[in-house]
């Protein structure tokens, strides 16, 4: 209504002025009036009259600042249409003066919708730059009615810099110790995380305590942003609060430095105190499922931006591949993405799974018809819940008195019944882009590796690849996310060269650090107190990986149950022993080593990697013959190292003496030790290499 209001005044101003203009008829007061440029002028009417223009010049204003700047926008634009195309009389000067601060303030409009922050100053200092030119302009003009132009401009600019200085003084630091309570009689260590809660960024910043348990210096703290560093908690005999400042200074970004005091403390607790909570509760950890609460999403904040930075809705988005070892939480970010529609706003997520499927009777994998069948299920379920019922091509109408679910899963039994599903599939493609534009689609199939295994047994067709590539490549507003629990760069095949070569590839790992520690502290907070050591052993045995931080911390929780509530290094370390005693998790990842040269490959790091040598590929290489394993011709256990890194089972690791192999989790290294016979897979691979070098030598 503001702007409404601004638009309506300056045309009042206009007509009036028009309307007085006209009885002008002595060439005298003609004369007269060109040469003061009071009175009649429109311009001079909406500068001496005008609301907006009063209340501007009042000491304080009784309208917020960015609505008055929004009238004012839309006063002059209004005002400056009206002079340029209605052929309103008014002078040069005064018509100079309109363009010009018409033009400085146009970016004005709308400003009320937009955040405090830097594109916010932005705006503001590129109009502050504007209006220093339009003063320039008609600085040196005599006309008296230019007395008032100069006013308002002076006016404008001066309420535009105490809103930019409103925004440079809002600086707020918000700070967490986590945990938030020790031990007594030991030493313990703490992150103090600072989070810049400012609409700006700060630079600079330099944080120490008092007394000094900790210090950092960060260049650039944007807004919105966290850090951490860490503080060592002195022994403390006692229990209560063990209270210390955390002192800043920083630069704004106009260089003015900043500083402030913000009172911090932990609290000091014996080791057997509970945490005044008569029970537990359920475990808050997540063993086996994907994950589906934002509470437990931790650490994969990097992957979901460079997963919207491909997905554009602009132009061409990209195929991406999300590349992970299995239990690295693949799933649980396609997950994150279909149940968070903040995320991909302008896309209809689409989750197929192509484990969600019956297969064949006595086959691995999935036939071609199936595959189609069950893409089409999905993005029909997915269509429908967004608000879209799109039926299939060439099939009768539903019945609307079943449940559209019901009706639709019957059609497609009947739809891909026959030789051509591809063909089906893509006019259920066309029809459903069509339905939910401006809306794209975009589907995230799940174990795609599975299509593998079928074309191996001879009942997927090698050409499905090349279609599913096609329409990727046809419909613009069609992307996919592609994953499996092998790496996809593994998948060399002739047809699958043709999806692969234009997709994005975004590999999922471990966690990084600080998140890996939020997921063994934070689903427990205020249940269990974790000693800083206890946390980060969960951490190092785990090596930061989210399923067996999870599993472990989920064991670690059972036997708090009945225990104390603070955790401690043994505590971890009872659990960890119980875990690796019968651990489905690691024969799989056993089994994915492939052959039985590879599975001693780990044994033989198991055992060597408490001698003094490093394990390197000369010691391992001389190893092998002193084990009687030879290699077939061609063959090279560069290879099998390079194989068992991309698995994320083995990783070299800097020493004082060079890069070594180790072991990339010591839980794995811990079950190998106690659930695998090293004579026995010695005597495996012996077998092994015999056997192929047989088949090397055969004719």
């Amino acid at each position: 209504m503001s702007g409404v209001a601004g638009v309506m005044g300056a045309a009042t101003f206009l007509r009036n002025a028009q309307q007085k203009a006209e009885k002008i008829d002595d060439p005298l007061d003609t004369l007269v009036h060109i040469l003061t440029g009071i009175g009649e002028d429109p311009v001079v009417a909406w500068l001496e009259g005008s609301s907006d223009v009063r209340e501007l010049r009042q000491s304080r204003q009784a309208t917020d600042p960015f609505v008055l700047l929004e009238r004012i926008a839309h006063s002059v634009e209004t005002l400056r249409n009206q002079v340029e195309h209605e052929h309103i009389h008014t002078e040069p000067d005064l018509t100079r003066w309109l363009v010009g601060i018409a033009e400085a303030v146009s970016s004005l409009q709308g400003l009320n919708n937009v955040p405090p922050g830097a594109g916010l100053m932005a705006i503001l200092d590129r109009t502050l730059l504007r209006l220093e030119r339009v003063q320039e302009a008609i600085e040196e003009s005599s006309l008296p009615a230019l007395d008032s132009a100069r006013d308002v401009t002076r006016r404008i600019s001066r309420l535009i810099r105490e809103e930019l200085y409103s925004i440079l003084e809002d600086v707020k630091l918000e700070t967490e110790v986590e945990p938030n309570a020790v031990v007594t009689g030991t030493e313990n260590e703490v992150q103090v995380r600072v989070k810049n809660l400012s609409p700006l960024a700060l630079r600079n910043v330099s944080i120490s305590t008092l007394p000094s348990v900790g210090e950092t210096r960060i260049d650039y703290l944007a807004e919105g942003e966290m850090r951490s560093f860490t503080a060592n908690i002195p022994m403390c005999p006692e229990t209560g609060p063990f209270q210390f400042d955390l002192q800043w200074q920083a630069e704004r970004l106009d260089g003015r430095p900043i500083h402030d005091k913000i009172a911090l403390a932990v609290d000091v607790r014996s080791t057997r105190e509970a945490v005044h909570l008569a029970d537990l509760g359920t475990t808050p950890y997540i063993v086996g499922s994907p994950i589906d609460s934002k509470e437990m999403f931790f650490g994969r904040e990097d992957i979901i931006k460079k997963i919207k930075q491909q997905l554009s809705t602009s132009h061409r988005a990209n195929v991406i591949l999300l590349e992970g070892n299995r239990r690295t939480g693949k799933t649980s970010i396609l997950t994150h993405l279909r149940t968070t529609p903040d995320v991909l706003p302008d896309w209809i997520v689409v989750y197929c799974s192509l484990q969600g499927a019956g297969g064949h009777k006595s086959k691995a994998g999935l036939p071609t018809n199936e595959v189609f069948r069950l893409m089409a299920r999905d993005i029909g379920w997915a269509v429908y819940a967004a608000g879209h019922r799109v039926w299939l091509p060439d099939m009768d109408l539903p019945d609307s008195n079943k449940p559209f679910k019901t009706a639709f899963k019957t059609a497609l039994s009947k739809a891909f019944s026959g030789s051509r599903p591809f063909e089906v599939f893509e006019l259920y493609i066309q029809a459903v882009l069509e339905a939910v534009s401006p809306c794209r689609l975009l589907l995230m199939l799940d174990e795609f590796d599975k299509l593998q295994e079928g074309i191996d047994a001879g009942i997927t067709s090698p050409q499905v690849p090349e279609n599913i590539r096609y329409l990727l490549h046809t419909y613009p507003s069609l992307s996919a996310i592609l994953t499996g629990s092998r790496r996809l760069r593994r998948l060399r095949e002739e047809y699958w060269s043709a999806l692969f070569g234009f997709g994005h590839r975004v590999p999922v790992s471990k966690l990084p650090l600080e998140d890996a520690r939020l997921l063994v502290t934070q689903p427990v907070d205020g249940r269990l107190t974790y000693v800083p050591e206890a946390r980060d052993r969960v951490v190092e045995l785990c090596s930061r990986q989210p399923f067996l931080i999870q599993s472990l911390c989920n064991r670690i929780f059972e036997h708090a149950r009945s225990d104390e509530r603070t955790v401690a290094v043994g505590a971890v370390n009872t659990a960890a022993k119980e875990m690796v005693e019968d651990n489905e998790h690691f024969y799989t990842l056993w089994g994915y080593a492939g052959t039985a040269r590879r599975r001693f490959v780990l044994a033989l790091c198991q055992r060597l990697e408490h001698e003094l040598d490093p394990i390197t590929l000369s010691l391992l290489e001389t190893k092998f013959e002193e084990y009687g394993i030879t290699l077939p011709p061609g063959d090279r256990l560069g290879d099998d190292l390079e194989f068992l890194r991309e698995l994320e089972l083995l990783k070299l690791h800097d020493t004082t003496r060079g890069s070594a192999y180790v072991l990339e989790v010591p839980l794995m290294a811990d079950w190998i030790q106690q659930n695998i016979d090293f004579e026995n897979q010695r005597q495996q691979a012996v077998q092994e290499s015999e056997r192929d070098k047989r088949w090397a030598t055969a004719p």
